[in-house]
């Protein structure tokens, strides 16, 4: 990533939270009663943009060896932002010094009643092996380079029955690329922050 590519995604952020594009579906059509907010962590890994990922360990409570971006509730007065940085640094050691904050993408209604705000920014590192990872939550950290995320080889999709309010089924996709498999909400945010905002900000300015 590139200072031009970095404010033109800061750009499409500020597009995305005032109105000017499309709400994404919710995962959800029940109410929400807590919040959680993930740091989408934008890095240069081997000279590629790329996206740090956790593989979650069986240890933890929910979405269990999962794999996840870092994040987690939000604390009584926090904002997004300060959640997501938190979260970042609890789970991965992340220091916060390091992340340049670029915005906040749509927030997402999960279907497990959580609405979850992606937080972008933009990590100064190169090197992964350096975190100092929390082994009870993240079993592994790793990063993914956008050229393989956006390689149609390295996708497939899957239907999911939503229940709230109304029955629904929709696609998700699943991302082939990685330790794991990247599925679920995960999958569901990332897809939609490649397509409105990480891809148009670099194809536009390469």
């Amino acid at each position: 990533f590139s200072s031009i590519h970095l404010s033109s995604i800061s750009k499409r952020l500020e597009n995305v939270r005032s109105g000017l594009n499309n709400n994404p579906l919710p995962l959800n059509m029940s109410k929400h009663k807590k919040e959680a907010a993930v740091l989408i962590p934008l890095c240069n890994i081997n000279s590629k943009p790329s996206i740090i990922f956790t593989l979650r360990t069986e240890r933890v409570g929910s979405f269990k060896g999962q794999v996840s971006f870092p994040g987690g509730h939000m604390d009584e007065g926090e904002v997004h932002e300060q959640c997501a940085i938190r979260e970042s640094n609890e789970e991965i050691g992340l220091n916060p010094s390091l992340v340049q904050l670029l915005g906040k993408y749509h927030s997402v209604d999960s279907k497990t009643g959580i609405l979850v705000t992606p937080v972008l920014g933009f990590v100064e590192i190169n090197d992964l092996s350096n975190l100092k990872i929390n082994e009870h939550e993240v079993e592994q950290v790793f990063s993914v380079s956008i050229e393989d995320l956006m390689n149609p080889v390295n996708r497939s999709t899957n239907q999911v029955q939503i229940k709230g309010e109304r029955e629904m089924v929709i696609t998700l996709p699943t991302f082939l690329c990685g330790p794991k498999p990247i599925w679920g909400l995960t999958a569901y945010i990332l897809d939609q922050v490649l397509k409105t905002i990480i891809y148009p900000a670099i194809i536009n300015n390469h």
